[in-house]
């Protein structure tokens, strides 16, 4: 047997498979998803403005019916959207993942139109209806949160104001609904929630206290809130007087730079006029000194003469 025969044979290592290529929408999936946010958006305002009228109890006699069927139209818009988007999305579970919240907030209003009539004999009826009002609203916010965002193209001013409006609203609205006939409770009208909900916002908490486990819910996430909007709002009012007080010190540094400017100027220009006024008294002694010996000069010439 020759040598090389005896040589084990070369074991080829297989070439690293590379991963496949992300799926990637096609152009015109993403034109409809724009177009579809932007209406929905719009939407989602119109859904948050009925929820505060619907649980403020805000709309004129005989309007009620109205306002509730409008937003679970508006509703029906949302789940026929959701599950068109999920239907022509190139990976499924990607796409629940990525919008979960949204399933989670369009499920809870189809509890509310079937009524779920067993698990409200089982788990009291005002505990499920309460919560499921919490989760309607919270499912509106977030919503609206896009239109929101857009005020930040704006300014960021825009857009804590517009939040903290919407935020203050849509809590008063829902606190006044689960307030309602719960015994010692002190909002008995939706100004008197909106006041609460002003109070909690801005201090944190006025005369005016929740009862109900949900209210009480809704108010400690409103204080949170409202911490981070009074942090704001006192950063932005101390950029704004420290900006002035910085752009005084800047105005004060440059008028004295200038002012320091000008009178090196003036001093350069002072000694100029020292040197041509002593160039000119050279110049004319040298002249005088001259005149006075071309005199001497006459003089002599005519004695010797």
């Amino acid at each position: 047997m020759s040598p090389l025969s005896a040589r084990p044979p070369v074991e080829v290592e297989p070439a690293p498979r590379e991963p496949p290529p992300p799926l990637e929408s096609p152009p015109w999936h993403e034109r409809l998803s724009a177009t579809l946010d932007i209406v929905l958006s719009v939407l989602a305002v119109v859904m948050l403005i009925l929820l505060v009228i619907e649980l403020g109890d805000l709309a004129p006699d005989g309007w009620q019916p109205r306002v509730i069927q409008a937003s679970t139209a508006i509703w029906v818009v949302f789940v026929a959207a959701f599950f068109f988007e999920l239907a022509v999305a190139p990976s499924k579970l990607g796409y629940l993942r990525g919008h979960w919240l949204s399933a989670l907030s369009l499920a809870i209003p189809f509890l509310r139109v079937f009524r779920v009539a067993r698990a409200v004999r089982v788990l009291r009826a005002g505990r499920v209806l309460r919560g499921l009002t919490l989760g309607r609203t919270f499912g509106a916010i977030n919503r609206a949160r896009k239109v929101l965002i857009s005020f930040a193209a704006v300014s960021q001013l825009a857009y804590v104001t517009a939040l903290a409006v919407a935020m203050t609203t849509a809590s008063a609205a829902v606190v006044f609904a689960l307030e309602r006939g719960a015994e010692e409770s002190q909002i008995n009208s939706f100004p008197d929630a909106l006041w609460w909900g002003v109070t909690v916002v801005t201090a944190g908490g006025g005369a005016i206290e929740t009862t109900t486990l949900e209210a009480r819910l809704v108010s400690v996430l409103l204080r949170i809130f409202g911490v981070g909007v009074v942090g704001y709002l006192t950063a932005r009012i101390a950029v704004f007087f420290l900006g002035q007080s910085a752009r005084a010190e800047e105005e004060r540094a440059e008028f004295t730079g200038l002012a320091a400017q000008h009178l090196r100027e003036q001093r350069e220009e002072l000694r100029a006029v020292r040197d041509e006024i002593r160039s000119l008294r050279a110049e004319l002694r040298g002249r005088e000194q001259e005149s006075r010996g071309s005199g001497r000069t006459g003089r002599s010439g005519r004695s010797a003469g």
